[in-house]
């Protein structure tokens, strides 16, 4: 089975976490490419999607929703899987914000997807990386969340992660009775 993990990032959280998915996947027997949506020509090639964005502005980077355009009949028609990372998942609350409101949202692009899961991982707050209008935006919601304002702070969990990329690649290879 080839699968495609593909992948937007503004800071490299979400390309450090679909590695891991596809380090989990390869682990397990698969065939993996990880890309970036935005440098993806052709997945014609993929038995199987994971695609991944981070949240900004309530919604994922527009290459990652582009790909799910571009890519519609192919993401429909095969395995496909979805991940979003935000600091918001780092709490009960924001994880349930992000289910009701931003998944929506994201398969809105292409309502005939039915994605074989989905997953929602706590990603990394950098304040460094940030530019000056970011940075302020996201220290004002820090700040009325009782969160850090500064520094690096790493939310993600390398186990959950892990133990969803494990489950997504069970699920795919039950799909293409392997």
């Amino acid at each position: 089975m080839k699968i495609l993990v593909a992948y937007e990032t503004g800071h490299g959280t979400t390309a450090e976490i679909a590695e891991a998915i596809g380090e989990v996947m390869r682990e397990a027997g698969a065939e993996v490419d990880v890309a970036r949506c935005r440098k993806v020509e052709d997945a014609s090639a993929y038995d199987a999607f994971v695609v991944g964005s981070p949240i900004w502005a309530y919604k994922w980077l527009k290459p990652a929703t582009a790909f799910l355009k571009k890519n519609a009949e192919l993401l429909c028609q095969r395995p496909t899987a979805i991940f979003l990372t935000s600091g918001a998942a780092a709490e009960a609350k924001g994880r349930q914000m992000a289910m009701d409101k931003w998944v929506p949202k994201i398969l809105s692009a292409v309502p005939d997807l039915e994605p074989v899961a989905i997953g929602n991982f706590a990603g990394v707050l950098s304040f460094p990386k940030y530019n000056i209008p970011m940075r302020l935006v996201m220290m004002a919601i820090c700040k009325s969340q009782g969160a850090p304002t500064s520094g690096t702070v790493d939310y993600r969990d390398w186990d959950e992660i892990k133990a969803w990329a494990a489950e997504v690649h069970a699920e795919f290879s039950r799909r293409w009775g392997q």
